[in-house]
């Protein structure tokens, strides 16, 4: 299996408890990175990539969200708060973030 190398996140989960928070966030990540290895190992093309995870997660967690995927990019965007991960799986960045348009 990949390794997970780094990740920094704002996570899409605001519940009353700390504890179910921290879960959630974590089962969240999990998601997220699991669809991710799974379609890296599936597919060849990154859009291809970044459309399976796009699919999977407003599947999962609703619409709308937005996937980007490359070893190589620079971003700039506002997101809503806790709605925002990236990760490197490999030499690939998934970015993932959810926005209402």
């Amino acid at each position: 299996m990949r390794e997970l190398l780094t990740h920094s996140a704002v996570y899409m989960f605001s519940a009353s408890s700390k504890r179910r928070e921290a879960i959630d966030e974590q089962r969240f990540v999990e998601d997220a990175f699991s669809q991710a290895t799974y379609a890296l190992e599936q597919f060849s093309l990154e859009r291809e990539v970044a459309r399976h995870i796009k699919l999977w997660m407003e599947e999962k967690y609703g619409p709308t969200w937005h996937c980007l995927v490359g070893s190589e990019y620079k971003v700039a965007f506002t997101y809503e708060s806790k709605s925002f991960l990236r990760f490197y799986i490999g030499k690939k960045c998934i970015t993932l973030f959810r926005h209402p348009y």
